[in-house]
């Protein structure tokens, strides 16, 4: 997806420069042919991570929390956030224990990569000096770096993901001002265009058959598959499936548990609102509740004499 995103970059006049990754895998790389650049980098000729590992085993080791490793940055580049976002992704994981021998021998690998990459990317735009800057990632070690990197020296930073529905891209710029911000997040002034929307009732209608649409079709955010293998259900079997009153106001409420990129965006200073990772695992009732401060919300559900509430967790509880 990304070579036609930059080919309709050349189509318009821009002169490309691919920068490729070692783990780009080697059937695509042909592809590269059909641009009008003669040279591809690889990010992996610049990269030293060994050059660092001693300072990243020492930042690492002599930490006292996780919160201190979040704020580490060189330069304008989020190293802490990079790291510690990469580790519980490759994890698969929302906590990270510094006493535990395995995290904190990934958190030194990540904490060079990252420190290598920044340094990689500083020598590579200074060879370059794209004006713009596409990319699919703008969070994880090694790609998280350059958008610090570009943002603070003044170059935009395209970023591009899947949307909600096949054949659909979302496409955010990025510069110093919103690089904190999240791909689905809307800019100052689109929030003003959708507030001025006159939301008739034949739009609403059309807002509510996408939703619907996506799920009919199967493939509403489609890309890790969770729809395959699933059927719809009518309202009256999902009453009674879940042990709904039909006489009563059901709402279905979905708590988010932070995820590892806000770790990148918080730098830790806000950590605590997100969840603790280092103490919480939300592998207990009584944890998750503490950690997503629903313990007043639930004591007020469970008391409400005209609606149903169905609390839905992403995490794995008792």
């Amino acid at each position: 997806m990304e070579l036609c995103l930059v080919k309709a970059l050349e189509l318009a006049g821009w002169r490309s420069m691919p920068l490729i990754y070692h783990w780009e895998p080697k059937a695509i790389l042909p592809y590269y042919s059909l641009l009008s650049s003669k040279t591809v980098y690889n990010l992996s000729d610049y990269l030293e991570p060994a050059a660092f590992r001693e300072t990243a085993k020492t930042l690492v080791h002599n930490a006292r929390s996780l919160q201190e490793l979040l704020k580490f940055e060189v330069g304008a580049v989020r190293i802490g956030g990079h790291a510690v976002s990469s580790a519980l992704r490759q994890l698969g994981s929302i906590s990270l224990d510094l006493q535990d021998e395995t995290s904190r021998n990934l958190l030194v690998d990540l904490f060079a990569a990252s420190m290598a990459s920044a340094a990689a990317i500083e020598q590579l735009v200074g060879l370059l000096r794209p004006s713009l800057v596409l990319t699919e990632d703008t969070a994880y070690t090694p790609r998280g770096e350059i958008l610090d990197m570009c943002v603070h020296l003044g170059i935009p930073v395209v970023r591009w993901y899947v949307a909600h529905k096949d054949g659909a891209l979302m496409l955010k710029r990025y510069t110093s001002a919103n690089r904190n911000h999240d791909i689905n997040s809307l800019s100052d002034a689109s929030w003003r265009l959708a507030r001025e929307i006159n939301w008739s009732a034949d739009r609403r209608e059309k807002l509510k058959q996408e939703l619907s649409i996506g799920y009919l079709r199967k493939d509403w955010y489609n890309e890790d598959g969770t729809q395959f293998n699933k059927r719809q259900l009518d309202i009256g079997a999902v009453h009674n499936r879940l042990g709904l009153d039909p006489l009563r106001k059901t709402a279905i409420i979905f708590p988010h548990i932070a995820y590892s990129i806000a770790l990148v965006y918080d730098k830790g200073s806000n950590v605590e609102n997100h969840f603790n990772p280092v103490k919480i695992k939300l592998q207990h009732r009584k944890d998750w509740e503490e950690a997503l401060d629903l313990r007043a919300f639930v004591d007020w559900a469970t008391k409400s004499d005209d609606e149903d509430f169905l609390l839905r967790s992403d995490a794995g509880l008792d």
